[in-house]
């Protein structure tokens, strides 16, 4: 599914854009730029075997930025550094995503991001990376995650093209914490879905960020660019 984008300024921000959007920090004159992508989608898949299914439908393509500000140039794009990050699934009672929170020791300490990271030359492939990232970051055995697809390629302003990566959980599978990990959550699929975690924030007159809020995390940048795509894909 594709949205039609268009511009506005923040005095016309549509609020239709989610019914329970809350919009923070308004500032009145702002530039026109790019409107967000519309929160609202279908219930996501409960059981591992509809959600597989779901998952294995994903198309690879390249990602519009939901958020409120300028695209990334196209210069931007054209040297863009491969990186891969891997969105894990592993259910219990309902299906949840892996989240890990950046330790101390690295840039952007404290967000909460996926697993992933650059392309090294001994990958093979960006599956590969992710599957690397992901051990040496919590420890996951990648003999324990099935993939099953790619969303396609997601660039960013910090001149990466970032290749999202899906996999589902084996239930014996174990995890840790490492010196770039401070801290592992389990986010449910079903909250991710839930519009009323979502928050547009302005950073400055032309730019708006979506946000997820879930207990005391935040979710922000690529990563939730990356869950709004994938519960569009997921149930549109």
């Amino acid at each position: 599914m594709r949205f039609n984008r268009y511009l506005f300024t923040h005095n016309s921000l549509p609020r239709a854009v989610s019914p329970r959007l809350s919009i923070l920090d308004e500032q009145p004159g702002a530039p026109l730029t790019p409107a967000p992508l519309p929160l609202g989608w279908s219930p996501p898949p409960e059981r591992r075997e509809e959600l597989i299914h779901r998952l294995k439908q994903v198309t690879p393509r390249v990602m519009d930025n939901p958020h409120a500000e300028p695209e990334v140039p196209e210069w931007r794009r054209r040297s863009a550094r491969k990186a891969a990050v891997a969105l894990i699934f592993i259910e219990e009672d309902s299906p949840k995503l892996i989240l890990t929170k950046r330790s101390d020791a690295l840039p952007f300490a404290g967000q909460w991001c996926f697993p992933g990271g650059k392309e090294e030359a001994e990958d093979d492939g960006l599956p590969s990376t992710a599957k690397r990232e992901s051990y040496e970051e919590i420890g996951l055995d990648p003999d324990h995650m099935l993939h099953l697809g790619s969303m396609g390629q997601y660039y960013t302003h910090t001149g990466f093209c970032i290749y999202p990566e899906l996999f589902v959980l084996d239930p014996k599978a174990a995890w840790r914490t490492s010196s770039e990990v401070s801290e592992i959550a389990l986010v449910p699929l079903a909250e991710l879905a839930n519009t009323d975690r979502y928050e547009l924030f302005w950073r400055s007159n032309d730019r708006a960020n979506y946000r997820f809020k879930y207990g005391e995390m935040i979710i922000s940048g690529p990563t939730i660019s990356m869950c709004i795509h994938l519960l569009h894909r997921l149930t549109g």
